[in-house]
């Protein structure tokens, strides 16, 4: 999937599923490899809303101590500075409805942001997978 410089991609992997474009919500079986891509800047932290508390507690086993999780919200902050996480093997199943990334320098927007400044005018974006139509899929 691929929207507001996002990119989500699920690979097979280890998994015994083959991958699909299941949306509504989007579906990543266990084993399967789960990559985020942000092309507008290094991400700071993702916020992915899972389909159950279930899921997002299975996302957070699979992710470690990055993540953490409230309710259906998995909160992960990458240790590592980049422009990609990758959660290489799921250790389940996990249905997520919607992923949001924070990216640029630390995260944070300065209190005054000028709106016209491409750098703070975008300082997160998102990605809802359950409302892509099946063309963008």
């Amino acid at each position: 999937w691929e929207q507001n410089g996002l990119v989500v991609t699920n690979d097979k992997a280890t998994s015994t599923s083959n991958v699909a474009d299941y949306a509504n919500p989007a579906r990543f079986y266990k084993g399967s490899s789960l990559t985020i891509e942000c092309t507008l800047g290094n991400i700071t932290k993702i916020e992915v809303t899972c389909n159950t508390a279930a899921y997002a507690t299975a996302l957070q086993t699979s992710v470690g101590a990055e993540a953490t999780v409230a309710e259906k919200l998995v909160t992960i902050v990458p240790s590592a500075e980049s422009a990609t996480y990758v959660v290489a093997a799921l250790t389940a199943q996990v249905r997520v409805n919607e992923f949001t990334v924070t990216y640029g320098e630390g995260g944070e927007t300065p209190e005054n942001p000028d709106p016209e400044d491409p750098v703070y005018s975008n300082s997160s974006s998102s990605i809802e997978i359950c409302r892509l139509s099946s063309e963008t899929l």
